[in-house]
């Protein structure tokens, strides 16, 4: 909060921001600002939370609605990362920074939270299917017949590849028929994962859930999350502070038991949730995780997955298959958002690249 410029707020309604909201709120006071976006897709719509939670800290928030009227800029998005950049919450990262630097100059986020306090889906998945027995039939209870049954095989892979799988955005049969062979020419898999093996290696005597978190700070955090908020908000002239990332917390949260991150209900971020209840009650807590996800693939429905379905077939690219834009933006169903978005960011880039 030390600064001699204005200071806001990101506000998503999820724990994370909603603590960093309050602590702020108690230290300095309610003389500050939250930003919020929203989305007309219910599903994927947090702004009522973070209303909510604005009001009830006594805080004014401002929203803006995103919606694919606004592709005109996704192209701009995608530019400023200089790279394929395959996060589609870069989106409203977007968005939320050019609205902040409208009324100031730093924003506080709540970003490093879920890596710090375990609250992840993927570490529950993991403790399902690598974890103690006890974990394993916690976590089996909470996950759909049809989950447990696609996951199964993943029970059985070698300990070194458990952590890696649980990265992968693109599972390896939809990869195969995006990419071409042309594409794997030179690429050596085993070198790809040497850098986890060694982060991994050094943690190799901690529980499961620390092993995950470690190998999170480590890769999504730093390559992630920090690089999409750090080119989103210096679009805007906007700088981005996050709270979570204060040494003495993360060395806190590095000291923890399994016991302050999951309780025995297997109520993730335990530790945050009791925290954020002397702030706020419980119905503004306990919601399901939602994260800062697009309607990408609502938006593909109609104009524009039209228009990204012909663009890949004419890429005439040798890296990519041009049959694969049935299976990136069919047309009588529901892509799929990450594959969707890596895809619009890897023709962009490459387009991008040709024309310089």
């Amino acid at each position: 909060m030390i600064a001699d410029v204005p200071v806001g707020l990101f506000l998503s309604g999820g724990i994370d921001s909603s603590l960093i909201c309050a602590l702020t709120a108690k230290v300095a006071g309610t003389d500050i600002q939250t930003f919020t976006i929203e989305f007309a897709q219910a599903a994927f719509n947090e702004a009522p939370y973070a209303a909510a939670v604005s009001r009830h800290l006594g805080l004014a928030n401002t929203p803006l609605r995103v919606t694919d009227d606004l592709q005109a800029d996704f192209a701009t998005i995608v530019d400023h990362f200089d790279e394929p950049f395959g996060d589609s919450s870069s989106i409203p990262t977007y968005y939320v920074s050019k609205l902040a630097r409208r009324h100031v100059t730093v924003a506080l986020t709540g970003d490093a939270g879920d890596e710090l306090f375990a609250g992840y889906d993927a570490y529950a998945k993991g403790l399902r299917l690598w974890g103690s027995l006890g974990q394993r039939l916690l976590f089996a209870k909470k996950t759909p017949w049809a989950n447990l049954l696609v996951d199964a095989p993943k029970m059985f892979l070698p300990r070194e590849r458990w952590l890696m799988e649980l990265e992968k955005v693109v599972p390896d049969r939809i990869r195969k028929k995006v990419l071409t062979d042309f594409a794997f020419t030179g690429v050596d898999e085993e070198a790809l994962y040497a850098q986890r093996k060694m982060w991994l290696k050094r943690v190799d005597g901690c529980d499961l859930l620390s092993r995950m978190q470690y190998l999170n700070i480590k890769s999504y955090l730093v390559d992630d999350i920090l690089v999409k908020v750090d080119r989103m908000s210096m679009a805007h002239g906007l700088e981005c502070r996050s709270p979570f990332l204060d040494y003495r917390i993360v060395e806190f949260a590095a000291k923890l038991p399994y016991s302050a991150k999951i309780n025995a209900h297997g109520a993730q971020k335990y530790l945050l949730r009791l925290l954020l209840q002397r702030y706020l009650p419980k119905e503004l807590i306990d919601r399901p995780k939602a994260g800062f996800c697009v309607p990408w693939a609502d938006w593909c429905r109609a104009g524009l997955g039209n228009d990204l379905r012909e663009r890949w077939q004419g890429l005439g690219s040798p890296y990519f298959e041009p049959a694969a834009a049935e299976v990136l933006f069919p047309k009588k169903k529901l892509g799929w958002t990450g594959w969707q978005w890596n895809a619009f960011s890897a023709m962009e880039f490459f387009d991008s690249a040709q024309s310089k």
